[in-house]
């Protein structure tokens, strides 16, 4: 069997294995039709769709309190981003030179903060939604890291 059947094969057969009861019987019936198809690269876009569209089909709400939690932390992001130009529009020499440590916490520190608090109250019941915050979290520290080590580099060499 060659790589690429077998990642179509392995794609429906994690969703046999993970998926809801109505959704093991669409995966199981993918997975058997999957034997039909000669083509290693059309098994693999079968097995793309039919993975997409159980998933679709089964996990709307999940998908979607997902992205709602990606939308408040880019609000609450946006918001933090807001608070730091309007301190630096009415207070530029006390943001820039004397408050360096009020910056990091405004735009990084605090939304991380919120994030994850946010994220812990919504676990029991919008599990989705902290996922999304978590998401939002990392993407924010990886930026901030990236930009963080750019920075530095740029001002050591």
């Amino acid at each position: 069997m060659s790589p690429v059947r077998r990642l179509a094969t392995r794609l429906l057969s994690g969703m046999l294995r993970g998926g809801s009861p109505e959704s093991r019987e669409w995966a199981s019936a993918m997975r058997r039709e999957l034997d039909f198809i000669e083509n290693d690269w059309a098994a693999l876009l079968w097995a793309v769709g039919g993975t997409t569209a159980i998933l679709g089909r089964s996990g709307g709400k999940k998908i979607a309190g997902v992205l709602a939690g990606i939308a408040i932390a880019t609000l609450l992001t946006a918001g933090a981003f807001g608070a730091f130009a309007l301190a630096f529009h009415f207070f530029p020499h006390s943001v820039e030179h004397s408050m360096p440590w009020a910056v990091w916490l405004a735009v990084v520190g605090l939304p991380l903060a919120i994030f994850i608090v946010v994220a812990r109250i919504l676990w029991r019941n919008r599990r989705p939604m902290a996922v999304g915050m978590l998401l939002s979290a990392s993407a924010l520290t990886a930026h901030v890291v990236v930009h963080m080590a750019t920075h530095m580099a740029k001002h050591s060499g």
